[in-house]
């Protein structure tokens, strides 16, 4: 969920229920009603210079998303879907800020994730192991928890292959490089 810089955060689905946290967000933080709540609990990327906080979604209804308001906690909450809010999918999501920011792997991720392969299938022949989480990758397609990605190699040469982005309980190996 792409937060707006105001979030009112209830209890159910419904806004007569009780709201749970009230987040406020600008360039130098939040303020909560929660005055122990920090960024890095609220969201999972926080890039304030340029206007974009996003929230862990957990469920979905029509006109309501289930947030995760502190991570540290595992506490969550249920916002109403708004204009100034926007929500993703994580797939709608890694497609449209991975393929215009390329990607981050993250560091230290299993074996299995290092390596690229022929085809988006766990039983495809390896094709190349990363050897090193290259600086700018790629993202060309997704197919479910798969990504066709490309990079180039230090020697110039160009690689494009298969590898998972996410497992499939949903941890994140990839995500989408937000700096640029």
């Amino acid at each position: 969920y792409v937060a707006p810089k105001e979030i009112q955060i209830y209890s159910k689905p419904d806004e007569k229920s009780k709201i749970v946290e009230d987040i406020n967000w600008n360039e130098l933080g939040i303020k909560a009603l929660n005055p122990d709540l920090c960024t890095k609990d609220v969201f999972e990327a926080f890039e304030p210079e340029h206007n974009f906080a996003l929230m862990n979604v957990i469920d979905e209804l029509d006109n309501w998303c289930e947030v995760v308001y502190n991570q540290n906690k595992s506490q969550k909450g249920w916002v109403k879907k708004s204009d100034s809010g926007k929500f993703y999918t994580w797939y709608d999501f890694m497609n449209r800020f991975g393929k215009e920011n390329g990607l981050t792997i993250f560091k230290d991720i299993p074996e299995a994730y290092q390596k690229l392969r022929t085809n988006p299938d766990d039983s495809a022949p390896f094709q190349k192991d990363f050897g090193y989480v290259p600086d700018e990758i790629n993202l060309t397609f997704i197919k479910g928890n798969w990504m066709l990605i490309k990079f180039l190699n230090f020697d110039n040469s160009v690689t494009i292959g298969w590898t998972k982005w996410r497992t499939d309980d949903g941890k994140l190996y990839a995500f989408p490089n937000l700096n640029n």
